[in-house]
């Protein structure tokens, strides 16, 4: 899959529109306040849940990676608007979820994600609650048991250039689920090794 991320060696453009830098986990998480604009200038290890509550917040991964590690831990969105771009998400816990949005207003832009569990229960990389953009967006995804892609909510979810590679042993493989939300598509690739894969 080509990437979708650059890496920005100088970030005094980001900071003249009021983004802070941060070097650390510490950094990120205690960045998160309502209004906040973050770029990464590391790699960031995460060893608990990244629980964005606070509204309207930018997360520009400069390029850099959030590496998650830990067995349960996500990213976790409840908060409205928010951003998260130009960065690498790996995730090799047993979390069944990487990114978990409850709140409206949720985009992804220039990312992406690598996801490998060996949790027994059900694997949904992104999980939008009520909606939210996905654009330019690379999933790889390798599960022991089955895989939703991105499981969309009851709102609208507007897709452009959406990439996705799904391994699993089991043959339930669906690429984007939606019960009730309408979804806009401009873009999308699906590769499976099952023949019995849904791509939508």
């Amino acid at each position: 899959l080509a990437s979708q991320v650059e890496l920005i060696y100088n970030a005094s453009t980001l900071q003249k529109e009021g983004y802070k830098e941060v070097y650390t986990s510490d950094d990120l998480i205690n960045s998160l306040s309502d209004n906040a604009k973050i770029v990464l200038m590391n790699d960031i290890e995460l060893d608990s849940i990244l629980d964005i509550s606070n509204s309207n917040i930018i997360i520009n991964g400069g390029g850099h990676s959030i590496n998650i590690s830990n067995e349960n831990s996500q990213i976790s969105v409840s908060g409205e608007n928010i951003s998260l771009k130009n960065m690498l998400i790996n995730h090799t816990g047993k979390s069944n979820t990487i990114i978990n949005s409850s709140n409206s207003g949720f985009f992804l832009e220039n990312v992406n994600i690598n996801h490998e569990t060996t949790d027994s229960t059900n694997t949904q990389t992104i999980i939008l609650n009520n909606g939210g953009t996905l654009k330019n967006v690379n999933i790889n995804t390798t599960s022991t048991t089955s895989i939703v892609g991105v499981n969309c909510g009851d709102n609208k979810t507007n897709i452009k250039n959406l990439t996705m590679k799904l391994t699993s042993n089991d043959e339930n493989i669906i690429g984007i689920n939606s019960i009730e939300g309408d979804i806009d598509i401009d873009g999308i690739s699906i590769i499976t090794n099952s023949e019995n894969a849904v791509g939508i």
